[in-house]
């Protein structure tokens, strides 16, 4: 009888997970809602000016070709824009939040949110982008020579995917190293 109750004392202390820091999870949080919110200002703040900047350089109804490229261009930001306002963290006020099963579901919806934004709708966000340039050059580089056109089209696409494909591989990485875990430590609260 004696070994039965050690036995289960010890299966019982094996499952013991460890204590989960409130602290270090809530600065997790405040930190990730800091980047997002910087994300969304610097989103809002780039939007306008650049449908600005496109309306003034493309002579917008001249060409069916200028208003389809600053139309892709606009729906890939507004795209990334709505993901941005989606994995929008809620403010944690006391340690009650962190035993309110909304909250914390909540959160992790939250967090799931800004990897897609990164994984799924940034690509979406940068073919969308590609699009309506590509389109724009049409109209722009049509007094060229056909294979000049071919090579600035390719030139510029290579360019711009090239950096969008290492931007959000790092980002992509730096998710897998912050968001993931903290996701799981947040799924560790619920169970």
């Amino acid at each position: 009888m004696e070994q039965d109750i050690a036995d289960w004392k010890n299966l019982w202390e094996e499952e013991k997970s460890s204590p989960i820091n409130l602290d270090n999870l809530t600065k997790q949080l405040v930190k990730i809602e800091k980047k997002n919110k910087r994300d969304r200002i610097l989103i809002l703040i780039t939007f306008p000016f650049t449908l600005i900047v496109l309306a003034t350089i493309l002579p917008l109804f001249k060409s069916y070709y200028y208003l389809f490229s600053i139309a892709c261009i606009c729906i890939g930001m507004l795209i990334i824009l709505v993901q941005l306002y989606k994995s929008k963290i809620k403010k944690y006020s006391d340690e009650k939040d962190f035993n309110n099963q909304e909250f914390i579901k909540s959160n992790i919806k939250s967090l799931k949110e800004s990897v897609i934004t990164t994984s799924k709708y940034m690509w979406i966000y940068t073919a969308l982008f590609l699009l309506g340039l590509n389109i724009g050059y049409i109209e722009i580089l049509k007094s060229l020579d056909l294979l000049v056109r071919i090579l600035i089209h390719s030139g510029v696409t290579l360019t711009i995917l090239l950096f969008m494909y290492s931007g959000i591989k790092k980002r992509n990485k730096k998710n897998k190293k912050e968001i993931l875990p903290l996701i799981d430590e947040l799924q560790n609260l619920i169970n």
